[in-house]
């Protein structure tokens, strides 16, 4: 069962509702400055409660479903301030994959969302809660 087909918690489906909500902000503003506070407060918010999976099924619903226009930035955020080894391995996978079909612009796609698990990512002040 793939992870967008997989059965999800209800904190896991108010969470890709919350994505879905984020990706049409991110395309209304095309501004990561106003997506940012609210990745900030759910990461916050599953800091505070120690629940995770919740979380980690909706980034890899975002990643696996083609239907958050947020993907790579809902994965960058959280790669980079979490650098949860199990969320690197699936984008290095899903980049493999690309790079097997010789599919270069998905390629960039995935290989962007891997240079934030790097701590001198260049982006990291395209959300300024996670400190530049």
């Amino acid at each position: 069962m793939s992870a967008e087909d997989a059965p999800h918690s209800g904190a896991a489906q108010s969470l890709i509702r919350e994505f879905s909500e984020i990706s049409l902000l991110l395309d209304e503003s095309q501004s990561t400055l106003v997506i940012d506070p609210i990745l900030a407060r759910i990461a916050n918010n599953a800091e505070v409660h120690g629940d995770f999976e919740g979380l980690k099924s909706a980034i890899l619903w975002a990643l696996h479903s083609g239907q958050a226009y947020a993907a790579c930035e809902i994965v960058q955020f959280y790669g980079f301030r979490f650098r949860w080894p199990w969320l690197r391995k699936e984008v290095e996978d899903m980049f493999l994959d690309k790079a097997e079909k010789v599919d270069l612009r998905a390629m960039r796609f995935y290989e962007s969302m891997l240079e934030a698990f790097d701590d001198n990512w260049e982006d990291r002040d395209l959300f300024p809660s996670l400190g530049a």
